[in-house]
């Protein structure tokens, strides 16, 4: 649990000429008062193993600066500037604004899940299938996933792609098999 204790933990400033990774369910610590320099930066976390990126102390920020590319999911995010980074700031899909963040976006995540049936809704699909769901109509926003044995499955989207009334629309592609979702 990153909210505790750190996996990493940087004493001094730091910096990559790659691309510095962060995986699921793990956790970072930077210097307050030190400027680390990446790169590219990749965090890949998930609602339910997040990343951690804090500073060693509690009210003071460090500094991140991702000069490339930088891609963001479930970062759970504390005491961070981010102001010197490629466009002004960084953004985090799913991510929590724990506390004292400075050019941090943090843009929230939407699941919409459900689960494929044969029939009027008792019997699962158990063989994956493509599922398509389209968001919007002037200019549709598709997404694209595979129901699993179960036939359950999942899309996440931003909430910028989910305004007030728009028309959602969940359909098997490729298939002659008629389903409900």
């Amino acid at each position: 649990n990153g909210t505790t204790s750190r996996s990493l933990i940087f004493s001094t400033a730091a910096s990559s000429t790659g691309t510095f990774t962060l995986e699921a369910d793990t956790s970072v610590e930077f210097l307050a008062g030190a400027t680390t320099t990446l790169n590219n930066l990749t965090v890949s976390g998930t609602a339910e193993a997040p990343v951690w990126i804090y500073s060693t102390a509690t009210g003071s920020e460090h500094y991140l600066v991702a000069e490339g590319t930088a891609s963001i999911t479930y970062a759970n995010v504390r005491d961070s500037n981010a102001c010197g980074s490629a466009g002004g700031g960084l953004e985090t899909l799913g991510g929590t604004d724990v506390s004292n963040n400075t050019c941090w976006t943090f843009v929230p995540l939407i699941a919409i899940s459900g689960t494929l049936y044969s029939d009027a809704g008792s019997t699962p699909i158990t063989s994956g299938k493509t599922i398509k769901l389209v968001i919007g109509t002037t200019t549709p926003v598709i997404d694209t996933t595979t129901s699993n044995g179960s036939g359950n499955f999942s899309f996440s989207t931003t909430s910028n792609n989910l305004p007030t009334d728009v028309l959602l629309v969940a359909y098997v592609d490729g298939d002659s098999t008629k389903a409900a979702v």
